[in-house]
């Protein structure tokens, strides 16, 4: 019934481009200089280094440092169930 690209113009491409370069040299291109510049540019490579980072610094934490990053991670994560139920919901 329904025969979705039959009618498409697709033009027969090259071979694919060669990979070069190294892979430390393109995870150090991807390290952010600022904290919002990865979620400004949309460079979501950025966003994993960023909490890669985060995560690992949250832990060296001890005592009632570590017990207030738990309770903030509870709170962010609550607040991303409820917005998916609301989101649900519509």
């Amino acid at each position: 019934m329904l025969e979705p690209g039959t009618s498409a113009q697709l033009g027969v491409s090259g071979p694919p481009p060669a990979v070069r370069g190294d892979v430390i040299a393109l995870v150090l291109d991807n390290v952010p200089d600022s904290l919002a510049k990865p979620f400004v540019d949309n460079r979501v490579i950025g966003v994993v280094l960023i909490g890669v980072a985060f995560g690992i610094a949250a832990r060296s934490l001890i005592g009632s440092q570590r017990r207030t990053a738990e309770d903030l991670v509870a709170v962010g994560f609550s607040c991303t169930l409820v917005q998916i139920a609301a989101m649900k919901e519509l």
